[in-house]
């Protein structure tokens, strides 16, 4: 199974962020969006991992999220994954709270003595809005989005987390909750 941890996102969040991607899609941006209910921020990714691995993940997310208050994550500002050459993915940038650089590095802790290793690249949260498949349009993309100014999205309240399995198909990854944790009270 493929599986990874997020933070899922509210109603009027998602609503916000539809309606970000309509006003891209207005400006002529033709990328294969991200339906506004498979938003979320992810804070870990496990790739393929053994189904077993489910029952020893599980309680460590309870241990860590019994020890997390709640926070809030303000969204605001686009950019594009890479920096430089062909635009593979377009985002919009997410705060940093310190409750949430506390929650991802209490994540890879926890899970490094279960074989999955802090990943490589440093922790860049983001909420992806859409990818692009055809790389020839990558300067146009980086066009409209030199041309659209600033976007604020506003903020929205970190409660849980959620251990979901990645399934792929035809049309794309559906997401499976394995599990809901919530942050301390």
């Amino acid at each position: 199974m493929r599986a990874f941890i997020a933070i899922d996102l509210d109603a009027v969040t998602k609503s916000r962020l539809s309606a970000v991607q309509a006003q891209l899609v207005e400006r002529g941006m033709r990328i294969k969006w991200v339906h506004p209910d498979q938003m979320h921020l992810t804070l870990k990714f496990f790739g393929d991992m053994a189904d077993s691995a489910c029952d020893a993940i599980r309680p460590l997310l309870d241990k860590i999220t019994a020890s997390t208050t709640p926070f809030e994550l303000t969204l605001g500002g686009l950019g594009i994954f890479p920096p430089a050459g062909r635009v593979n993915v377009v985002w919009v940038a997410v705060s940093t709270p310190p409750g949430l650089l506390s929650l991802h590095e209490a994540c890879e802790e926890a899970l490094a003595p279960l074989r999955f290793p802090p990943d490589d690249r440093a922790f860049a949260p983001h909420l992806t809005l859409g990818r692009n498949k055809d790389h020839s349009a990558s300067k146009g993309i980086r066009a409209i989005l030199a041309a659209g100014g600033p976007i604020e999205i506003g903020s929205t309240k970190v409660g849980c987390i959620t251990f979901y399995e990645s399934v792929l198909e035809q049309t794309g990854p559906s997401y499976r909750v394995i599990s809901r944790h919530n942050l301390a009270k």
